[in-house]
């Protein structure tokens, strides 16, 4: 794996006020060029629940669009968001201009190592950015091993993850 000075972004690690767990907080390094979305109008992350975190998602600079339980919100630089535990959400740059911002996980669990974990498979070889059903299926096998901090959301999407990840196990696609 990577070290962490070949990642996107760095971890600032301090006190939960209401957790005895850590907080991580991401943040882009230099290599960034300071955003942590693209440029260009982009897709997010599928829509995914954290069943034991909540998550706060913090603007500084740019729009970011966050869709929580169905509802999208624009948020602005110097607005905020939080994402209760179990909520079904995901977000997007769907701007043309850059976005910054803060994703804040707490408790922090394993998400930082799941994190440096798709960042390795996605700049991979393997991969070679593409955007098509092998790397879903490789993403997917990723997120099975990491279940206490991500998952897909109750209902069609949690069978069609749960497919493509019996497809994923049977093609030798490995686990986080």
């Amino acid at each position: 794996m990577s070290s962490a000075s070949n990642q996107p972004w760095t971890s600032d690690r301090s006190s939960a006020r209401q957790s005895s767990s850590p907080q991580r907080r991401l943040r882009p390094t230099a290599k960034s060029h300071g955003s942590n979305s693209p440029s260009k109008a982009t897709s997010g992350p599928l829509t995914h629940i954290h069943p034991g975190q909540r998550e706060r998602y913090y603007v500084s600079d740019g729009e970011l669009t966050v869709k929580l339980d169905g509802k999208r919100t624009v948020l602005g630089a110097g607005d905020e968001i939080e994402v209760p535990i179990g909520a079904a959400h995901t977000f997007a740059n769907r701007s043309e201009r850059p976005v910054s911002f803060i994703a804040e996980h707490r408790p922090a669990l394993r998400f930082e190592e799941y994190l440096r974990v798709v960042h390795a498979l996605a700049t991979s070889d393997v991969v070679g950015g593409r955007r098509d059903i092998r790397t879903l299926m490789r993403v997917i096998r990723v997120e099975s091993g990491y279940a206490d901090t991500i998952r897909p959301p109750a209902g069609i999407p949690r069978l069609v993850v749960a497919a493509l990840n019996s497809l994923g196990r049977l093609l030798g696609y490995p686990t986080g």
